[in-house]
């Protein structure tokens, strides 16, 4: 019996302590900025819609109903990310110092909070980013 009870103690010690996972999060939007001097480009993406923002060399403005499939795969690749530690995912380089990348960042949006991702250089994300960022700008290719 005690030992039942030194078991259960343990097994409850480990499960009260962890904090929560971070892929259970629910994702209601993802935000992806680029930007530099004289441009910028933003696409947000929900589960109904996909915007489409640019302004600079080519001006325009477009916005597309979005899949299920299409929603989905943005939700797999965000699953591998951890939001609360977003904020602390370090760039690979740093050209954006320079005016030879746009500064880019990452937005994670939930019922409760948002979380954003360090600047990054466009094209040069953190590698745990680079799945879901690849994903969001493949999507948004298809809005005409």
């Amino acid at each position: 019996m005690k030992i039942v009870f030194l078991l259960l103690g343990i097994i409850t010690m480990n499960t009260c302590g962890q904090k929560s996972m971070p892929n259970k999060t629910i994702i209601t939007e993802f935000k992806y900025e680029a930007s530099t001097r004289g441009s910028n480009y933003t696409c947000l993406i929900n589960e109904n819609d996909i915007d489409v923002i640019s302004i600079g060399i080519s001006d325009f403005q477009k916005s597309k109903s979005i899949n299920n499939e299409q929603w989905s795969s943005l939700i797999n690749s965000s699953k591998t990310i951890d939001v609360l530690n977003l904020e602390n995912l370090i760039a690979p380089s740093n050209n954006s110092h320079t005016d030879r990348a746009r500064i880019a960042t990452l937005t994670i949006i939930t019922p409760d909070s948002f979380y954003i991702s360090k600047p990054f250089d466009e094209g040069n994300p953190p590698s745990q980013l680079t799945s879901l960022i690849n994903n969001m700008l493949t999507i948004t290719k298809t809005v005409d």
